[in-house]
């Protein structure tokens, strides 16, 4: 399986070589453009890797909150669960994380082939994993519904940044 995902990897860094090959005639080294395509390629794949890290852990702790009603595992002796007043919570901000961030991916791969992987693009990224991570400990581990929207404000508007960006470049390209 890791073979195929650095075939992935591969056939992204060929296309992104080609889409930044000098214009008439200039010529870069080879190991240069490699070089210079992997570095921005994973200033926008930590962010979204940032993100997918806490999706994975939003999924463990799905899993271990819903553990004591499933398999008994870590029941109370009265037989009632632990984190019952967890679960949902931890469900619904799951629930989330597939609503907002796909517009993120979106733009990060825009940004990505674009070769718009300035520092705003990646400040605008992390600002959004920044803000993903704080939105999901305020809905799981308070009822803080006025703080919850004020963090997730600044989600929407990183990503609306990054789209901001992507509308800039199309629209000097025109």
């Amino acid at each position: 399986m890791a073979a195929r995902h650095r075939g992935v990897i591969r056939v992204l860094l060929r296309y992104a070589y080609a889409s930044r090959r000098p214009a008439q005639g200039g010529s870069t080294p080879a190991l240069g453009r490699t070089h210079e395509a992997l570095l921005m390629l994973q200033q926008l794949i930590f962010p979204m890797l940032a993100h997918v890290l806490l999706t994975a852990s939003l999924y463990s702790l799905l899993t271990i909150a819903r553990a004591p009603a499933v398999w008994g595992i870590g029941r109370r002796s009265d037989g009632s669960n632990p984190f019952a007043r967890f679960e949902p919570r931890i469900s619904a901000n799951l629930s989330n994380q597939f609503e907002w961030p796909l517009l993120f991916y979106a733009a990060c791969i825009l940004l990505h082939l674009l070769g718009a992987t300035g520092r705003l693009s990646i400040y605008f990224a992390w600002l959004f994993v920044v803000g993903r991570v704080a939105h999901t400990c305020i809905q799981v581990f308070t009822a803080n519904v006025r703080l919850r929207g004020a963090v997730f404000t600044v989600n929407f508007l990183a990503v609306i940044g990054m789209w901001a960006v992507i509308l800039r470049l199309a629209l000097s390209a025109a």
